[in-house]
This record gives C-alpha cells, sequence and structure tokens, in this order.
C-alpha cells in the first residue's frame, strides 16, 4: 500500500526533524529565526528582551510538535500521525498569515503548508495499518543526522579548492548605480580571502587585524588580485554614488567580501529630499533627510568589507555654497559619526569627496579636520583630474599637492582621479601615485568610472541586455596597475589633529555654528531597519555576456565556494561612556556603562536573557538526551 512505502516514513520523520530543529533555533539565535518572518528585529535593548523570550514559546511550539511527530512515527500510530501532520500545516497556514498580515514573508511558511497536509491526509485515508519499522524509523533518524554533520563540516571547515573564477556583482541597489571603479574579474583566483575591517591609524589605512598600512589602489583598492592569463585582475574595492537602504543588499555585499572587495559609499542620494542644497541647506537638513542617510550607515555598517562613508561629495564648488553650506556639511558629519559610535557594531570611518577647485580644496579640509572627535572627517577625498596625458610628477602639481597636505592629520586619497581631456587615456599618473614622495602624504586614490557615459569616463560598455564589453582603456588601466603592484607604501608619519578651529578660513564661511540636530532620536532608538549581513549566496555566476577588448566571449564568470566564513558577524558592539552632543529637542541616548557605574534596565534585561538562554539550551539538551535515551532502551527491550 502507499502508506507503506519507505518515503512516506522518512517523511514523516523528516517533518518532526525540522520542527525541531526550528524550534532550536527559535530558542538558540531569536534574531536568525524572525527572519523566516521577515520582521525587523528591534533595535532597543528591552524590545529585543521582550520579542527574544516570545521566540522561546515560539521554539517550544515547535520542538513540542516536532516530538509528537516523532512519537506516533515511531509507535506505527499511523492515523495519529496523519492529524498531526494536517495540525502542523494549520500552524504553517497561520504562520504564513501573520506574515501576510504585515505585507511580506508568508510564502516562507505556505509554500511547504499544503505539502505536509497532503502527506498526512494521505495517512489518515489509506486505512490499511502503516507498518512503521521501528528500526526504518531509527536507520533513518541516524542517516539523516550524519548527513547533517556532513554537510556542517563541509559548509564551516573544509578547504575549498582554488579554481579561477570571474565574478560580476549585480543588486538592487538603484534604477542605476554608478560605480567608480571596475568591479570585473577575469579569470580571478578565488584564495578564501577573509574581509578584516579597515581602521584609521593616524593619517593612514590599516588593517584591523594585521596593522599594516594599506593604500587605496594598492591593498584595498586594487592589488589584491591574482594574475592568470594576460593583463587580468581583482579591483579590491570599489565606491558607490547611491543606494537604495529599503531593498536587500546582503548577496552583492557577501560576494564582493569573498573575493576581498572593499565598499566606500555615499550617503547621499540624488532623489529629491535624500542630498543638502548646498545652496540652502537649512531646507534640506531635516528629519526625512537624516533618516534617510542613518538607514543606510546602518545597513551596511553590518558588513565588515564597508570601508567608510562620504557625507557628501563636492557640497562646496563655489562662493555661494562656500558661504552657507560648511556648518551643516559638518553637522551631517557630527550625526552619522554620532550614529556609528552608539548602535554601530565596529567603527566605520566617514569622510567627505571635495570638488577640484583649490579655491577651496585646502581651507575645507582644515575645517572639517578641526574640533571635537564627532564632528570632524575620519579621511578626506579629493577628486582630482589635473594629470592630463603625458605629464611629470612636477608638470601636473603633484608636487605641489604633496607640499599642500604634508601636514595634514588625517588619511588622503584621490577620491576620483583619471582625465579624459586627452584619449585615450594613459594612466601614467598611477606610476607617481605610488612613488615614494606621494606615499608619505597621500594613500592611493579611485579611478572614476565603471561604466561608459555620455561624459566618456567609462573603463567598460553596458548594452541594455546587461552584457559588458571591455574598452581599450581597461587594458591600458590594467598594464598601470601591474607595473605598480610590488610597490610598498612607507609608514606616514603621525600628525596632531587640532582640537581648536580657527575664527577665519580662506574663501569658507565658518562663522555659522552648527545647527541643532534632529537625529537624537534615531540616535537614541536606532534606525528601524534591518542590518546588513553576510548569507550563503547559492547562485554565484552571472547571466550576462562579457567581452574582451579582443570581441572573445569571456566564458569563466562563476565564483566558486571560497574558504569564506559566510555567516561571519561583526565584531560584537562596543561600549562609549561619552554622552553624544546634541541638541534637547528630544531624549539624549543613554551611552553604555563605565566599570563601576550601575547597569541600565536595558541592559539588565540583556544579562537576563542571557542567562535565560543558557537555561534553555540546557533543557533543550537534557529532553533530547531522555528522548534518545528512551528511544535506546525501548528498542533494545
Amino acid at each position: 500500500m502507499l502508506t507503506n512505502t519507505t518515503c512516506l516514513v522518512i517523511a514523516g520523520s523528516l517533518f518532526g526533524t525540522i520542527c525541531v530543529s526550528f524550534g532550536l533555533n527559535g530558542i538558540v539565535r531569536p534574531q536568525h529565526a524572525l527572519t523566516f518572518f521577515e520582521f525587523d528585529y528591534p533595535s532597543t535593548a528591552s524590545e529585543q528582551a521582550l520579542v527574544n523570550r516570545l521566540m522561546v514559546v515560539y521554539g517550544a511550539r515547535d520542538i513540542f510538535m516536532g516530538i509528537a511527530v516523532y512519537s506516533t512515527t515511531y509507535y506505527s500510530n499511523r492515523k495519529a500521525l496523519g492529524w498531526i501532520l494536517l495540525a502542523l500545516s494549520g500552524v504553517a497556514f497561520v504562520d504564513g498569515f501573520v506574515c501576510y498580515s504585515n505585507g511580506h514573508g508568508h510564502w516562507n511558511h505556505w509554500g511547504y503548508a499544503p505539502i505536509v497536509g497532503l502527506v498526512g491526509s494521505i495517512f489518515i485515508h489509506y486505512y490499511p495499518r502503516l507498518d512503521l519499522s521501528r528500526k526504518l524509523f531509527v536507520s533513518t533518524i541516524a542517516k539523516r543526522a550524519l548527513w547533517c554533520i556532513d554537510r556542517a563540516v563541509v559548509k564551516f571547515g573544509a578547504a575549498f579548492p582554488r579554481r579561477p573564477s570571474v565574478m560580476i556583482c549585480s543588486t538592487k541597489v538603484a534604477k542605476k548605480m554608478l560605480f567608480v571603479l571596475v568591479l570585473l574579474v577575469l579569470p580571478l583566483v578565488v584564495s578564501g580571502f577573509e574581509v578584516n575591517p579597515i581602521e584609521i591609524d593616524g593619517r593612514q589605512f590599516v588593517d584591523s587585524v594585521t596593522k599594516k598600512r594599506v593604500c587605496l589602489l594598492e591593498q584595498i583598492i586594487i592589488v589584491r588580485y591574482l594574475l592568470l592569463t594576460g593583463e587580468s585582475f581583482l579591483l579590491g574595492a570599489l565606491r558607490v554614488y547611491t543606494v537604495n537602504p529599503d531593498l536587500n543588499h546582503d548577496e552583492c555585499m557577501t560576494m564582493l567580501a569573498a573575493a576581498g572587495i572593499y565598499l566606500i559609499l555615499d550617503v547621499n542620494s540624488p532623489r529629491v529630499g535624500e542630498s543638502l542644497n548646498r545652496y540652502e541647506p537649512w531646507t534640506s537638513y531635516t528629519p526625512e533627510y537624516l533618516e534617510h542617510i542613518l538607514k543606510v550607515v546602518h545597513q551596511f555598517s553590518g558588513y565588515n568589507n564597508t570601508l567608510g562613508f562620504f557625507a557628501g561629495n563636492e557640497v562646496i564648488n563655489d562662493d555661494r555654497s562656500a558661504s552657507n553650506s560648511p556648518n551643516y556639511l559638518k553637522a551631517v558629519i557630527r550625526d552619522i559619526k554620532t550614529y556609528i559610535r552608539y548602535n554601530s557594531p565596529r567603527t566605520i570611518p566617514v569622510g567627505y569627496s571635495a570638488a577640484d577647485d583649490l579655491r577651496y580644496r585646502i581651507s575645507l579640509s582644515k575645517y572639517l579636520e578641526c574640533g571635537d572627535d564627532l564632528s570632524t572627517v575620519d579621511f578626506y577625498g579629493v577628486n582630482s583630474y589635473q594629470w592630463c596625458g603625458k605629464q611629470t610628477f612636477a608638470s601636473s602639481g603633484y608636487d605641489v599637492l604633496v607640499n599642500d597636505y604634508k601636514d595634514y592629520s588625517l588619511p588622503l586619497f584621490f577620491s576620483e582621479f583619471g582625465c579624459n581631456a586627452v584619449t585615450p587615456r594613459l594612466f601614467q599618473e598611477i606610476e607617481a601615485l605610488f612613488s615614494n614622495p606621494m606615499t608619505t602624504v597621500f594613500s592611493g586614490g579611485l579611478v572614476y568610472e565603471f561604466s561608459q557615459e555620455p561624459n566618456n569616463y567609462g573603463l567598460v560598455e553596458m548594452d541594455p541586455n546587461g552584457n559588458v564589453y571591455l574598452m581599450a582603456d581597461f587594458e591600458t588601466l590594467a598594464k598601470q596597475y601591474k607595473a605598480v603592484s610590488n610597490n610598498q607604501a612607507p609608514p606616514t608619519k603621525k600628525v596632531s589633529r587640532p582640537k581648536q578651529c580657527l575664527d577665519f578660513y580662506d574663501n569658507i564661511n565658518t562663522r555659522n555654528p552648527l545647527p541643532d540636530t534632529f537625529a537624537s532620536s534615531f540616535i537614541a532608538k536606532g534606525i528601524r531597519s534591518p542590518q546588513g549581513q553576510y548569507v550563503n549566496v547559492t547562485s554565484r555566476e552571472t547571466t550576462h555576456k562579457i567581452y574582451g577588448t579582443d570581441e572573445k566571449e569571456i566564458t569563466n564568470k562563476k565564483l566558486t565556494s571560497p574558504s569564506f566564513n559566510w555567516s561571519r558577524k561583526p565584531s560584537t558592539p562596543k561600549q562609549s561612556s561619552e554622552k553624544p552632543k546634541l541638541d534637547n529637542r528630544e531624549h539624549d541616548p543613554k551611552p553604555q556603562p563605565q566599570p563601576g557605574e550601575q547597569i541600565s534596565d536595558d541592559q539588565s534585561e540583556i544579562h537576563e536573557h542571557a542567562d535565560n538562554n543558557s537555561a534553555a539550551i540546557s533543557f533543550c539538551s537534557l529532553v533530547s538526551f531522555v528522548l534518545i535515551a528512551l528511544t535506546t532502551l525501548s528498542f533494545i527491550r
């Protein structure tokens, strides 16, 4: 009969295992379990504690359902098993309905509810007694357990083979996302690179683990490549000018991290209300604007390969903007850095990208460098297009640049470069950029830009179908990068950052005080939006075609599974004792206590939840042990 088949025995056992697994996951990892409902995890400690307790109830429910399925399967009660499976399908339907009322996530539950119900109906309506062999049941469970252990070993412990691959990362970031750098690997060897967050040490970028200096265009931007054939290379970072923080970027950021690629992200957007009005900034510095930029910061602070944020790009580029915008620009920097201090798992640098205008470039860098830590930039980018065609270090004015910034206390780099006044572009400035005179002050730069646009700065052309065609500039750039791949950037001398600002800076108005912030509530409560995290990407090959400059299609386009910890989470949130300097328009966020201070109620709830979790895990382990012991004794008898 149909119900005597091994298939249905395995199905019944499998449903029990799934229930128990989901239940344990809900108790041990409540935040992860909440993703199956696609609900936002709360940001405050008290709300998190409440949700965590509710997830214990959810987990216990699933565990007991799984035990019921196991019991009826083991003791050969066919009809009881059928009715329990029908009830299980009803639970799945209700879970899906709850998600449906929230607008999304329902198919995570409705997708399998009919399958469980169908299997249950088969068990109920086929009358001959189902011979559920205990040996078959125990054997099935044992095999499933061994399979799960084997998969876990493969996923977390096995070394993956090094194989050539290529990655084109496609994300749903905006209607049109412009890349500053080439995110193109022509065959790439993925060597199991584990991304470490980048931090600031004086006037240089350093790897947070190795503490070695890295230069944008060297270890971060360009030198993380492995040559296989021809001039193929991997770019180690990119700048993205705009993203949609309401979309999910986990898969793209995971693939970038697996390939060793970092991201420098502009928080502003060209859409209305999502950037500062440089001429009348008081009209655009609003709660809605701050919510947008902080949502970008919140989401991308979850990725270790987020190198930094640009608080602005060429906001000050003429006399009117230089008169009205400097204090508002500094206020945006203050708001972002304060939010990061109290809501980010780690410190992420915040900087500014300056226009190629000598009237404001130097004085603005000095103004953004001075003052208290929260209102100063962590790095300063210069958009430089002064090296055009065949130049030298002196004729291009690079020697003047180095002299102008020789005493600057923060990391400097070219946030854009690649003059196209003379074509084809030669990119000879790359050799100068990595010469000792330059690297004593600057830390590399970002080439402008990835895709070909009407302004003719592109390195590749893209057709309407998303297919990519490499241009001659791409090959030229690759040769220049290869020539400097072995260059070493010497350590920079440390310069003290000015704690006090001057009364006057050339060509910019710095007399106006910083405006009061509208971000106090966001900082205190956190943005109610999911924080980014690495995921296990199943699809690692682009469907678009890539053609070399010889017009031949590049077929090796798959990103293989490297020895990369796909589930890696950023470091534990840091503690800060300094209260943010905010206005009293809304309540200030609570700083973390120092040793000897009384712990807050929210933190008490967190510690209490940790104790509850430990108790719940111990209870589940005890129940599992008892069930295994009883099953074994019954089988022996």
